[in-house]
C-alpha cells in the first residue's frame, strides 16, 4: 500500500504493546501491521452458505505477499494471519469479489469450520508459526541483511523458538519509504527498526504490505545432477545462476523450476532426485506446495514434516579388547600370562593405534537440505576410538548422577553435513573435557558444534609443518583411485601417550594410583599416510585439569536442593581412593587429579567402532505385507535405506587392521630426545638424526566376535524404537574376524587382529536398499531391547520388485545450506560473523581472543594465506612459530611458572630438529595387510613458502568460511561459545 494511500475508514491502531510483543512501539494511523489493524463494522455480508460453531467473521486477508490483513466482524477480531480461504484452517465459505479475494472463518478459538475449505498451501499456517525467515514467504532478509519490498512497509523480529512451539510474537513495524537506498533496500537490523523487539532470539525481517523483491537468503545454484537438457552439463558442478521470480509462471515459461525459498528460477530437477515425499499429516500441503520445484524435499524447511525415518546403531563392531589383560583361564582383568612378566599393572594403556579402511559408506549425503542453523542430524563415524582416564567425577544430569570420565579422547573417520561436502569422509581428531563441556578445545580454536572458542580453553597443539589441519577435520584426496580390486586404502591412525612436553619422567609402571611423582603425560595424535608419517597433534598435560578447582566448586549447583552429599575438597581430599564403577561417590575428582590425563595414560580398555545416531534418511511403506505380524503392530511393513557402499569387490574385503594398545615403552624411550636435561644443540641435534621413532612395546587387541549392529527407528518411534536390521549369512552378508598369527607386528608382540567384511560366498554383494518387517518370537535379537516383544521384530532385505511401488522412487534431496562457518577469532571488518550479536551463545569478547593477533613478524607471518577445500570452503590460515602459536601462548600465559623462557626456547629447538631429521622416518607399525596407504587431501599438504623458516614454524586455521552461492551455498556462523571457569 502506497504512503500517500487514503486513510482506511474505520481503521483503529492496537495498543503499541502488541506491535513488538515487548516494548511500545508508536505507528502512523496508516500503517497495514498485521494484528494490529481491524476494520470495525456494524454488519457482515455473507455471499455463500456458511457453518460455524462460534463467531462467524468475514473479510480479506490483504495482499498475499505479506500485507496487512483486514476484517469486518460481527463479534471479536481475527488474527488478520491468512491470505486465501485454502490457506485458513477456519475458513468456512469463499466469495469471489473485486479488490481483495475474500472469505469467511469461524473466529473462536475452539471453532471448527463444518465445511470443507479445502487443501491449505500456505508455507506457514499463520505467521506465528513461521520460526525463521527460510518458512516465511513475506521474508526478505535475515537480521544483518538486505530487505526490498515493493511496499513501503515492513517488520523487524521474531516469534519466539520453533522448539518451544509456542509462538511468542515480537515485532517493530516501521514506514521504511524514506529508509530505502539506492538499491530499494534498508538494512534489517535494531537501527533500521527502532530497537530489538526480541533480544535473544534470531530475528528476520518481513514486507508488511507487498512482496519482497530480493531473495530473502543469498541464493544458491542448485547442483547438476544428470545432463537433461536444463543448462548444466558437468554432474557435481553448479548449474546456471538463478533469477529472481514472482511465481511459478514466471519460471515454467522459461522451463525452470521456482524456488519458494528464494524465489528464484532454478533448473527442473527430476523427482527422483527432488525426493518429493508426501507424508503423514503435510502430504497434501507439501505436494501442493513443493512438488513442482526443486524444494520439493522428504525432510522439509527445518524439518517440519516431521523429518524421516532413522538410521541407529554402530554398523561393524570389532568387539575389540586388549590381549595383555587377560587372566590365563582366558577371563578379563588380570594380566595376560603371555605378558606376566613386564612390571606393568593390568588396568593402564599408554595408546591406541589402528589401521582404518577409507571410502565412502553412504552413497549420498544425507542432511537437511534447507536449513537455518548449522546441520545437527546429519553425522555418523564409521570407525573411531573412546579413551578414558581411570579419574572419573560425579555429576547430575536430569536429576539423575552418575559416574563419568573426567575427559575422553573420541572421534575418528567421519561425516557430517555441518562439515562439508566431501567424497570421502574426514578424520575428526579430539577430545571432551570435564564430561563433554562445549568450550572443549576439539578444533584447536573451536569447541562444540563448530563454535570459536577463547584463547583459555586452548590446549591442543600443531606439531607439523608439513599439514594443514582444517578446523572441520581432515580429509582425503578425492581423485586418489580407491584400490577396490586390491584390498582399498587405509589410514593408520591414534593417540598414544609421549612425553613431548616438559615434566616426563621414567614411568611407575606397578601402582595402579597416580600421585604427585607422576611425570606429565603428552597425548600425541599420530597418523600414517602416503605423503606424510608422525606426530600431528597434541594436548598440553595442563589441559586436562587446569581451572578444576573452579570447575568443581561451579557443578555443586547440580546438587543444590538435591540432599546428595558432594565433596569439593580439591584435590579430592577425604575421598577415598578407590577405583568407580557405573555409581559415584561423592567426589568431584576421584581417585584424584593425578589419575588423569595430566598424568596418567588410559584406563582399562578403550573402545572401537562407529555410531550411527539416528540417521535420517529412511522411507516407510505402510502396504500389507503378507507377513505374519502381531495384530497390534502399528509400524511400518516396509522401508527404503540409503545405498550402502561397504567394500564388495572380493569375498572377503578388509576393514580395520592391526588395532594395537601400548605399554610404557614408547614413551620412556623417547624420553632420550625430550628430557629437557640442559643438552646442547649438537648433543640434541646428534639424537634426533639417529632416534628410533617406532612405537614399540604395543599389544594386538584380540576379538570377542565382530559383528554387525544396525537398526531403524519410525518415524514415529513410539510405533518403532530400534527393529534391527537382519542380514544373516542365507544373505550372504554378516561381518567376521580373520587373526593373522603369522604377521609381524610389534617386536613385543607380532601377531595381528584384522576386521574383514565377509561375504561368505554370496553372488550379488551389494546391499538391498529395500527390507520387509518380519516377526519372530524365537529369534535372539543381536542387538535391540532384549527380553521385549520388540526384539522379535526385524527388517530383512527384498529384492526391489518385491518392495510398494509407490517406494521406488522416492529419492532424498542432497543437502544444499547447513554448512557451518567456523568464524575469525580476531575482528576482521569483511568477517561473516557479526561480532556484535549480544546473544550470549555468539558472544566475541575481544580480551578472551589476544592469543590470536599476530603484529611481530618474528613469532608469525603477517599475511592470512588461504585456500579452497573440495567442499567449497575457503580455509584461512598463517604461519606461526611453533612456540607462538596460539594454544602456546595461552600455555605461557597463563602457567609462567612451567613455560619459562628458557623451557620454550628447548621446546621450539626440539620442534625444529623434528621437521628436519624426522620427515621420512616410521611411527606406527604398517599393518601387514595394508597394501595401500591413503592420500591426505593434496590441498593440505604444504611446502614452507619463502619467508618462513624452514623448520619450527607450523600452520594454523584461523577461519573455514563459505563465502559465496557456488557449490553448496553459503555457510551459517555457528559463533562463539563461552563458560564461568
Amino acid at each position: 500500500m502506497a504512503s500517500d494511500a487514503a486513510p482506511l475508514v474505520g481503521m483503529e491502531i492496537a495498543p503499541a504493546e502488541k506491535v513488538s510483543g515487548k516494548a511500545p512501539a508508536t505507528l502512523p494511523a496508516t500503517a497495514p501491521s498485521k494484528k494490529t489493524i481491524h476494520f470495525v463494522a456494524a454488519f457482515v455480508l455473507v455471499a455463500a452458505l456458511t457453518a460455524c460453531v462460534g463467531v462467524l467473521i468475514a473479510g480479506g486477508g490483504g495482499g498475499g505477499g505479506g500485507g496487512g490483513g483486514s476484517s469486518s466482524t460481527v463479534v471479536g477480531t481475527d488474527d488478520g494471519e491468512y491470505w486465501t480461504c485454502s490457506d485458513d484452517p477456519y475458513c468456512c465459505a469463499e466469495e469471489g469479489a473485486s479488490g481483495y479475494s475474500k472469505w469467511c472463518r469461524c473466529v473462536d478459538e475452539a471453532a471448527e469450520s463444518t465445511t470443507s475449505s479445502g487443501t491449505r498451501a500456505s508455507e506457514c499456517t499463520t505467521s506465528s508459526e513461521c520460526w525463521n525467515c527460510a518458512d516465511d514467504l513475506g521474508c526478505c532478509a535475515n537480521e544483518g541483511g538486505e530487505c526490498a519490498c515493493d511496499g513501503d512497509w515492513a517488520s523487524f523480529g521474531s516469534n519466539g523458538n520453533d522448539w518451544d512451539s509456542n509462538a511468542e510474537p515480537m515485532w517493530n513495524t516501521v514506514h521504511i519509504l524514506s529508509l530505502k537506498d539506492a538499491d530499494g533496500a534498508v538494512t534489517c537490523n535494531a537501527a533500521t527498526f527502532g530497537g530489538d523487539p526480541a533480544p535473544g532470539f534470531s530475528k528476520w525481517c518481513r514486507c508488511a504490505d507487498g512482496q519482497p523483491t530480493a531473495p530473502p537468503t543469498p541464493a544458491f545454484s542448485c547442483l547438476c545432477f544428470e545432463d537433461d537438457g536444463d543448462g548444466c552439463t558437468v554432474v557435481g558442478a553448479p548449474a546456471p545462476a538463478p533469477t529472481f521470480a514472482y511465481s511459478q509462471k514466471d519460471c515454467s515459461e522459461q522451463g525452470y523450476a521456482f524456488d519458494v525459498v528464494t524465489r528464484t528460477c532454478q533448473p527442473d530437477v527430476p523427482v527422483k532426485d527432488r525426493g518429493c515425499y508426501p507424508r503423514a499429516n503435510c502430504d497434501a500441503d507439501y505436494a501442493a506446495r513443493f512438488c513442482d520445484s526443486m524444494t520439493c524435499i522428504p525432510q522439509g524447511f527445518e524439518q517440519e514434516c516431521a523429518g524421516m525415518a532413522e538410521f541407529s546403531g554402530h554398523g561393524p563392531k570389532p568387539s575389540l579388547s586388549r590381549s595383555d589383560m587377560f587372566d590365563t583361564d582366558g577371563s578379563t582383568g588380570g594380566q595376560s600370562a603371555t605378558f606376566a612378566d613386564l612390571a606393568q599393572t593390568t588396568r593402564e594403556y599408554y595408546g591406541l593405534t589402528m589401521y582404518t579402511r577409507i571410502l565412502r559408506v553412504v552413497e549420498r549425503e544425507v542432511g537437511e537440505p534447507i536449513t537455518t542453523s548449522t546441520s545437527s542430524m546429519a553425522q555418523f563415524g564409521y570407525l573411531g576410538q573412546w579413551i578414558a582416564p581411570l579419574a572419573r567425577t560425579k555429576y547430575a544430569t536430569d536429576s539423575l548422577s552418575h559416574a563419568s570420565g573426567m575427559a575422553s579422547i573420541e572421534g575418528g573417520v567421519y561425516n557430517n553435513v555441518a562439515l562439508g561436502a566431501s567424497r570421502l569422509p574426514k578424520y575428526l581428531a579430539g577430545a571432551s573435557l570435564y564430561s563433554y563441556q562445549p568450550v572443549s578445545d576439539v578444533g584447536r580454536g573451536w569447541g562444540f558444534a563448530e563454535r570459536a572458542i577463547g584463547c583459555q580453553y586452548l590446549g591442543l597443539v600443531t606439531l607439523s609443518n608439513r599439514v594443514l589441519v582444517p578446523a572441520s577435520g581432515y580429509g582425503f584426496e578425492a581423485t586418489q583411485d580407491d584400490r577396490e580390486d586390491d584390498g582399498g586404502i587405509f589410514l593408520g591412525a591414534g593417540w598414544v601417550v609421549l612425553p613431548i612436553f616438559p615434566g616426563g619422567s621414567t614411568r611407575d609402571r606397578t601402582s595402579v594410583f597416580g600421585d604427585a611423582s607422576f611425570g606429565a603425560t603428552t597425548w600425541t595424535h599420530v597418523i600414517d599416510t602416503a605423503q606424510f608419517s608422525g606426530p600431528l597433534l597434541a594436548y598440553a598435560p595442563e589441559f586436562w585439569t587446569r581451572r578444576v578447582e573452579t570447575w568443581c566448586d561451579q557443578t555443586q549447583a547440580h546438587y543444590e536442593g538435591t540432599g546428595e552429599p558432594y565433596d569439593f575438597n580439591y584435590p579430592g581430599e577425604g575421598c577415598d581412593r578407590e577405583i568407580l564403577g557405573d555409581v559415584a561417590d561423592a567426589c568431584c575428582v576421584n581417585p584424584s587429579i593425578y589419575d588423569t590425563f595430566t598424568h596418567k595414560p588410559g584406563d582399562w580398555w578403550p573402545s572401537t567402532g562407529g555410531e550411527f545416531p539416528g540417521l535420517q534418511g529412511v522411507f516407510e511403506d505402510y502396504t500389507a505385507s503378507g507377513e505374519a505380524l502381531p495384530d497390534d503392530y502399528t509400524g511400518p511393513t516396509y522401508w527404503k535405506i540409503p545405498q550402502m557402499l561397504y567394500p564388495n569387490h572380493t569375498d572377503l574385503e578388509p576393514w580395520q587392521l592391526n588395532a594395537r594398545t601400548y605399554n610404557a615403552d614408547s614413551y620412556d624411550h623417547w624420553l632420550e630426545v625430550f628430557a629437557y636435561a640442559g643438552e646442547s644443540d649438537d648433543e640434541l641435534e646428534a639424537l634426533f638424526a639417529g632416534f628410533d621413532t617406532r612405537l614399540n612395546g604395543s599389544y594386538h587387541m584380540a576379538s570377542e566376535g565382530a559383528s554387525f549392529d544396525l537398526g531403524l527407528r519410525a518415524n514415529d518411534q513410539d510405533v518403532v524404537n530400534y527393529m534391527d536390521i537382519e542380514f544373516g549369512s542365507e544373505f550372504g552378508w554378516s561381518f567376521d574376524e580373520e587373526y593373522e598369527d603369522d604377521a609381524s607386528g610389534d617386536a613385543l608382540d607380532p601377531a595381528e587382529t584384522n576386521i574383514y567384511v565377509d561375504w561368505q560366498g554370496a553372488e550379488d554383494r551389494v546391499w538391498s536398499r529395500y527390507l520387509k518387517t518380519t516377526y519372530d518370537d524365537t529369534r535372539t535379537p543381536r542387538v535391540g531391547t532384549e527380553g521385549t516383544e520388540e526384539s522379535y521384530y526385524c527388517a530383512v532385505p527384498i529384492d526391489e520388485s518385491e518392495a510398494p511401488e509407490g517406494l521406488h522412487d522416492l529419492e532424498y534431496t542432497l543437502p544444499l545450506l547447513g554448512r557451518a562457518n567456523y568464524v575469525d577469532h580476531s575482528y576482521r571488518e569483511d568477517a561473516t560473523f557479526d561480532y556484535d550479536d549480544a546473544d550470549a551463545y555468539n558472544a566475541w569478547n575481544e580480551t578472551e581472543q589476544w592469543c590470536w593477533d599476530c603484529t611481530d613478524a618474528t613469532e608469525c607471518e603477517l599475511e592470512v594465506r588461504s585456500v579452497v577445500l573440495e567442499s567449497t570452503a575457503t580455509l584461512y590460515y598463517r604461519w606461526w612459530r611453533f612456540r607462538d602459536q596460539p594454544a602456546m601462548k595461552q600455555l605461557a600465559h597463563e602457567f609462567p611458572e612451567t613455560y619459562t623462557e628458557e623451557v620454550l626456547a628447548a621446546m621450539q629447538k626440539r620442534v625444529e630438529l623434528m621437521h628436519e631429521h624426522w620427515q621420512e622416518k616410521d611411527f606406527i607399525k604398517k599393518a601387514t595387510k595394508v597394501n595401500h596407504k591413503v592420500e591426505l587431501d593434496h590441498r593440505l599438504i604444504l611446502d614452507v613458502p619463502d619467508g618462513v623458516p624452514e623448520y619450527g614454524w607450523v600452520p594454523i586455521s584461523v577461519a573455514e568460511l563459505y563465502e559465496d552461492s557456488t557449490g553448496y551455498g553459503p555457510g551459517i556462523d555457528a559463533g562463539f561459545l563461552s563458560a564461568d571457569w
